[in-house]
């Protein structure tokens, strides 16, 4: 799913409910579209980790947790 612009809080919204309910790959596709739009809002990374961890992606958890904590310790630039 590609998030219209603007629909940050709904996109959030469908993935977190779509992860709850089991369909990791879903809400997995529906983080990255946000992303797409919104790529360094650290909270869509550390959600996307918790989903990637749930699908049992345990490397692409560590690498979106990591990305969240950079982006809110300020240590990463844009570009990366």
């Amino acid at each position: 799913m590609k998030a219209q612009p603007g629909s940050l809080e709904a996109g959030r919204t469908l993935a977190r409910a779509l992860v709850k309910q089991g369909y990791y790959e879903e809400g997995i596709a529906t983080y990255q579209g946000l992303l797409g739009d919104h790529p360094n809002d650290a909270s869509i990374h550390a959600l996307l980790a918790v989903a990637y961890r749930h699908a049992g992606q345990i490397e692409e958890a560590k690498y979106a947790a990591n990305k969240a904590r950079r982006l809110r310790a300020g240590t990463l630039s844009p570009e990366q």
